[in-house]
């Protein structure tokens, strides 16, 4: 098993050559991820040859899937890599300086939401916040989630493009980091920070140093959030935690159950059902938050193929992956292209990638997929200097 993986990612790698290619880095995770599950099988019920053909099949899907899409492009768009054009990041930074009072007036209203909501602002009282915000399928946690992923973004852009350092957009990354704190979600930084890392990373405006140091400090902003949310000074439960947030997964979808579904796609296409309720059908909705398996470690977590083995079975672990493989190596190579729009997507979509172990983070994210797309079009698209020649307000994308 290890040598099967070793070798997909060994051939990814030779195709790509670079690890920040989502074929490369997937195989490598998962082969990273297939060790230490090794190392740690003895803490599990499960044997690990329960879950080893879930592993490679999924690999094997999401590779296939970019290597379609890779002899479906030119080489060209592989070998090549085409710098942004420095007109579409000024007319990027231009709007999000201008925009600056917009996204600061909806970070207040947020705050007061947030209090009305939860009744606090302080990160003491993050565990009964967070108890709050479970409630109801988490479904208190939707609005601010959203509004903390699309400040995420605005924040990425004026970051990714920035001429020079401004107090004002500081005093707002501290308001920013403070509200994402207080949502006491892990993902909500990790979204920020991954794709942040990810495009100083391929613009080579990082040190390796600078990532490992930035890796150790997402590592203890996620033990330190998981302290506050547990309200308890105790860190003896530490390691279990991070072995229920790295490898427990998939011994946890081993544990569980696989009967029929409901109808077709129930967990998979969540969000679709969701939208053809609004227009008058009542299809039953899969819950977001998952009960408990005990491996014996407890967790709901149970990696991002979960609902496609829940629907779809073995060929679902298979198929599904083939298709975001494809579609994750068309925005890859889009973003090698040159387009500044590809690119920030690009990064965005490291996000689901890292998740893989943790939740499905791409088909159940599809409204989210389109509010960020859309959101990127504008700020790339648009000019929102109103003095400009009236043939400027569409610009070139790369």
């Amino acid at each position: 098993m290890i040598i099967l993986l070793l070798g997909l990612f060994i051939f990814n790698y030779w195709i790509y050559k670079t690890l920040l290619a989502p074929a490369v880095f997937q195989s490598i995770l998962w082969l990273v991820y297939f060790a230490l599950l090794q190392l740690n099988i003895d803490v599990y019920y499960v044997r690990v040859e329960k879950v080893d053909f879930l592993i490679l099949l999924q690999s094997i899907g999401f590779s296939l899937g970019s290597i379609i899409c890779f002899l479906c492009s030119k080489k060209s768009s592989i070998n090549e890599f085409v710098p942004i054009n420095t007109s579409i990041k000024d007319l990027v930074y231009g709007n999000v300086i201008l925009s600056y009072p917009f996204f600061l007036s909806i970070l207040f209203v947020a705050f007061i939401l947030f209090v009305k909501t939860s009744g606090s602002l302080s990160i003491a009282n993050l565990a009964d916040i967070r108890q709050n915000l479970a409630d109801d399928d988490g479904k208190n946690y939707g609005i601010f989630g959203l509004i903390q992923f699309m400040l995420s973004i605005y924040l990425l852009l004026y970051y990714i493009t920035k001429k020079q350092f401004k107090k004002r957009m500081a005093f707002f990354s501290i308001l920013f980091f403070y509200f994402t704190s207080l949502l006491g979600a892990k993902a909500a930084f990790l979204f920020f920070f991954s794709a942040l890392l990810y495009s100083l990373i391929w613009l080579n405006r990082i040190s390796k140093a600078k990532v490992v140091y930035s890796l150790l400090v997402i590592v203890l902003i996620f033990l330190g959030i998981t302290l506050l949310r547990t309200g308890s000074s105790d860190t003896s439960f530490l390691i279990d935690v991070l072995l229920i947030y790295s490898i427990t997964s998939l011994p946890g979808l081993a544990m569980v159950s696989h009967g029929t579904n409901h109808f077709f796609g129930y967990q998979t296409f969540r969000v679709f059902y969701i939208w053809l309720n609004k227009i008058g059908f009542s299809f039953p909705i899969s819950p977001v938050l998952l009960q408990y398996t005990y491996t014996p470690l407890p967790t709901n977590v149970y990696s991002y193929i979960k609902p496609y083995y829940s629907d779809f079975g073995i060929s679902g672990v298979f198929w599904l992956p083939l298709i975001l493989g494809f579609g994750t190596c068309y925005i890859y190579i889009r973003a090698k292209k040159g387009f500044f729009g590809s690119f920030i997507l690009n990064a965005l979509l490291f996000f689901p990638l890292i998740m893989q172990f943790f939740d499905d983070q791409y088909f159940r994210w599809v409204s989210n997929w389109i509010y960020f797309s859309l959101f990127i079009l504008l700020f790339t698209k648009l000019d929102f200097h109103v003095n400009r020649r009236s043939n400027s307000y569409l610009q070139p994308e790369h």
